[in-house]
């Protein structure tokens, strides 16, 4: 399979989703189960980093298939910072983000070029929400 899912702090705070070509939407189908029973063991919010740096080509229907997946979100559920990628996969993120932007806060769905920087920007986020209190 293509993609892995595992913790990404010892916390359980922040998970991190690796695609690697090739993958199709049944393999995705497989880890989001395997997601929302991870979140299942937590009582706080998740934030989820997606790495596709080395996903490869998207599968036919991204567009059908990304619109189903801003649907479907768990309660523990927090922000996606989606890595690397080509330029289609950061096209139709912003595109869902903009179009989906009644449904959710687009600051849940962010862009980063690292999985170092999609930490940093957790963390920064996570600090300023600490401080709003």
């Amino acid at each position: 399979m293509g993609i892995t899912i595992v913790w990404d702090n010892s916390d359980h705070t922040v998970m991190r989703m690796t695609f690697t070509s090739p993958w199709n939407w049944d393999d995705l189908e497989t880890i989001l189960t395997e997601v929302h029973a991870m979140l299942d063991t937590v009582n706080h919010r998740v934030d989820v980093i997606v790495d596709m740096k080395n996903s490869g080509a998207i599968p036919e229907g991204a567009f059908w298939r990304f619109h189903k997946l801003t649907q479907t979100k768990h309660r523990n559920r927090g922000r996606v910072i989606l890595v690397g990628g080509n330029t289609f996969i950061r096209t139709m993120t912003d595109t869902v983000r903009r179009l989906a932007n009644d449904l959710f806060d687009a600051d849940m769905f962010v862009l980063a070029p690292t999985v170092e920087d999609a930490r940093a920007v957790l963390f920064k986020k996570r600090l300023e929400m600490a401080n709003s209190f």
